[in-house]
């Protein structure tokens, strides 16, 4: 497989996939593709995302998303960053895309076809994502099914949080796209770095992604406590000490949740669930943690496969907050260790497998990293 990638941040949505054409037709280690992944900051107009595509590369293999910031090898920049994938073997992608995340059926028989794949599944911001996956996992026990990815990102400020899906000539609201690599050999990391602080919470009363009733007391006091002294309660300060949702099990981190938003003497909020009955820590981390956490995944991952001929980021928009100047420094180690193109995004939260391999988890604040070759 050959994998390139090129960006252009030009303001202009024609300009900009013109001018990465332009860098495709000079490369010269291809001249042809199979299968095109754009990534798409959100200031473009979604109209006529689908239409410029096919008009100037004459093509309808590609999927499209939006996002706020992509990774382009070791850079991380705003604009467009387009993935091109010419198999030399026997590899092949099918996509996947459905318009709501009601029915399961479709996408079930869909991966349960495709269990020998790596399926990237780019999806829409919205709260049913977590409940869908639960959905799924009930109908796909013991079927060795991989699937990562993440959600769509665009800016928080706007009236209405809107993040595209762009497939088969249609623009996808509220639904997910599916891209599954076939005849691929895969390894896949979660990275985390967050280390739990302080006492145990007992959630006492929860609901989706609002926690109500912790250790018997207002919950919201979590947020306001922590937020009270500093300069700002902008809620974006929490996102450096994250709550961490332990297993109930082994006690270790199942998974962190990044705070959203809270109502003084009500709930608080995050960019995840937070189930009745579990037992949640707040957690810290600083930069050099976050980035040793990187590192050890991506050396696992480069170590299992030898040779990577792509790699893929999925990195949480709150994890890059807390990665402050370090920020850039993520995707740049990973390219160094794959010794490959990298390409991802910020999400708004991250799709991926348990750590037994087993099912699928909605994250927030990970960098779930994957590096594949064609077999």
């Amino acid at each position: 497989m050959i994998a390139r990638i090129y960006n252009s941040t030009q303001t202009i949505l024609k300009f900009a996939i013109e001018d990465i054409f332009r860098q495709f037709k000079k490369d010269f280690f291809i001249d042809d593709y199979d299968f095109l992944i754009f990534g798409i900051n959100s200031d473009y107009p979604y109209r006529d995302v689908n239409s410029t595509i096919k008009k100037i590369l004459k093509t309808d293999k590609f999927v499209a998303f939006n996002a706020i910031d992509l990774f382009a090898n070791a850079d991380t920049l705003e604009g467009i960053v387009a993935l091109f994938i010419k198999f030399e073997r026997d590899g092949a992608i099918d996509t996947y895309y459905q318009d709501n995340f009601v029915s399961i059926k479709n996408c079930v028989n869909y991966l349960k076809s495709h269990k020998d794949a790596l399926n990237i599944i780019i999806s829409g911001v919205s709260n049913q994502v977590p409940t869908f996956l639960d959905r799924i996992n009930k109908k796909i026990i013991d079927d060795d099914i991989f699937l990562i990815g993440g959600l769509s990102s665009g800016y928080l400020d706007r009236e209405e949080l809107v993040t595209y899906q762009y497939v088969d000539d249609k623009i996808i609201k509220n639904g997910f796209v599916i891209i599954s690599f076939k005849n691929v050999e895969f390894q896949k990391g979660i990275s985390l770095g967050y280390k739990p602080i302080g006492p145990i919470y007992n959630v006492n009363l929860s609901k989706d992604n609002r926690l109500y009733v912790a250790e018997y007391q207002d919950a919201s006091l979590i947020a306001k406590n922590l937020l009270n002294g500093m300069d700002s309660q902008d809620i974006t300060n929490l996102w450096y000490s994250p709550v961490v949702i332990l297993d109930d099990k082994d006690g270790e981190v199942d998974v962190v949740r990044t705070f959203k938003s809270f109502k003084e003497g009500e709930y608080v909020e995050f960019f995840g669930p937070i189930p009745n009955t579990s037992k949640v820590k707040l957690s810290f981390a600083t930069e050099d943690m976050l980035i040793e956490s990187d590192k050890k995944e991506a050396i696992k991952i480069k170590n299992k496969l030898n040779e990577i001929e792509l790699g893929l980021n999925f990195s949480c928009i709150a994890r890059q907050f807390a990665l402050g100047d370090k920020q850039n420094e993520e995707t740049k180690l990973y390219s160094e260790i794959f010794n490959a193109p990298m390409f991802g995004f910020f999400t708004f939260g991250e799709i991926g497998m348990n750590k037994t391999f087993e099912t699928f988890k909605f994250y927030n604040q990970t960098s779930l990293i994957c590096g594949i070759k064609e077999k």
